[in-house]
């Protein structure tokens, strides 16, 4: 494994001016120590390192390049807690320090990504199954309209059609409450009352919103929509960590198999339970509606620009000493803190921040279980907004 990092220097430090003062700032605690070309942790596992000095451009800044080897056959939790120490320290002389290669974060995605690929398409084959067994093989070509057929991932359609939809989708399709009828039955219902004697529970309940999994696997398999949703969820976030090239650490691997562990026999249990699952004549024309309303993707294409541009927020917020400066790690802010953050260190203005503000409001709305409408209009401007931002923070 290799690691890079840039550590560009406050041209104020002219105790970090030469390789060797950049040294001794790295054996500031006593479990780091320099031996000829390696640096030693807890004085039994060596790595061995390479530093250089350059300027930047025509200023009187420099900056340094720290290179790493790691032997992944070594105590990886030796490893681990030696390059958390290390990231401590180099952020610390440089609060702008860039990771340039993360050797670490690319050994533990590799592992990771595989057991979630088979578990995203666990769940394919659960809704594929489903929908095939209960609805029949042409309700694609009988129920979907053309321009949807059409659209959806036109460079890359497949012919299991199920298979087109998006990691984050398949949990709308199954987790999203929807109303069973029109809420407006339910209103009307509650409203006819006139005394307590004509009150049915059981009627009202059944008029609820519930989720395709509450309504046809949780009875069988004993865990709500809300668990498995929000583990999914979770599982997705661990995702989008590797599909975009963030930092992916031990515990972000111990996450994924924790979550896979307690997702996957979920899955192939609603698989094994298939045949016991019946759909009758109304609740079929409404399962297929929710899948003709899930194959329009223009919310999931401001879902996925959104998070690429969260990215990049993230990568300066991480860049920044917040802990030292606020008190509080980025974990511990919510959306608009953060964005502050941005605004009092000039990286973003006012309007930039309302903005990014009115993004959040949507992309949150996204994943509302009260399903609350996104004009057509919201998303255009969201839209033009990521466009601008993109060249913000390009």
């Amino acid at each position: 494994m290799k690691l890079e990092y840039l550590i560009p220097i406050d041209s104020n430090k002219s105790n970090l001016s030469t390789v060797e003062t950049f040294k001794h700032n790295l054996q500031i605690i006593d479990e780091i120590k320099i031996d000829k070309k390696s640096l030693v942790y807890k004085n039994k596992i060596q790595f061995p390192f390479t530093i250089s000095k350059d300027k930047i451009g025509n200023t009187k800044q420099i900056f340094f390049q720290l290179k790493l080897e790691i032997d992944e056959t070594k105590d990886l939790n030796e490893i681990n807690d030696f390059i958390r120490k290390l990231k401590s320290i180099l952020f610390k002389i440089s609060p702008n320090m860039q990771i340039l290669d993360d050797g670490v974060s690319k050994f533990y995605s590799v592992q990771a990504y595989p057991l979630i690929y088979e578990v995203e398409n666990l769940m394919r084959k659960l809704i594929t199954k489903f929908m095939i067994t209960n609805v029949g093989v042409d309700w694609i070509k009988n129920e979907v309209p053309d321009d949807l057929k059409n659209g959806i991932r036109t460079s890359n359609q497949d012919k299991t059609f199920l298979y087109n939809f998006d990691f984050i989708q398949l949990k709308s399709l199954l987790f999203s409450e929807r109303y069973n009828r029109h809420k407006e039955e339910l209103i009307l219902k509650i409203k006819s009352i006139t005394s307590e004697s004509e009150l049915n529970i059981n009627e009202l309940k059944s008029l609820l919103p519930s989720s395709n999994w509450e309504k046809y696997f949780s009875k069988e398999l004993k865990i709500s929509s809300k668990d498995l949703s929000d583990k999914w969820q979770e599982l997705y976030d661990m995702r989008c960590l590797i599909a975009h090239n963030r930092t992916f650490s031990k515990d972000n691997f111990e996450t994924v198999l924790r979550l896979i562990d307690e997702i996957k026999p979920h899955i192939s249990n609603a698989i094994k339970n298939l045949d016991i699952v019946k759909v009758d004549s109304i609740d079929l024309n409404d399962l297929i509606q929710d899948m003709i309303v899930q194959l329009d993707n223009a919310a999931f294409i401001f879902i996925n620009r959104f998070k690429l541009l969260m990215n990049k927020v993230n990568e300066i917020l991480d860049s920044i000493d917040v802990k030292g400066t606020y008190g509080h790690s980025l974990e511990e802010l919510n959306f608009q803190n953060r964005m502050g953050i941005l605004l009092n260190a000039s990286v973003i203005n006012d309007k930039e921040m309302e903005d990014l503000i009115f993004l959040e409001s949507i992309h949150l709305r996204t994943f509302s279980s009260l399903r609350i409408p996104i004009s057509e209009n919201e998303l255009k401007k969201s839209f033009q907004i990521i466009e601008s931002l993109e060249q913000t923070f390009s």
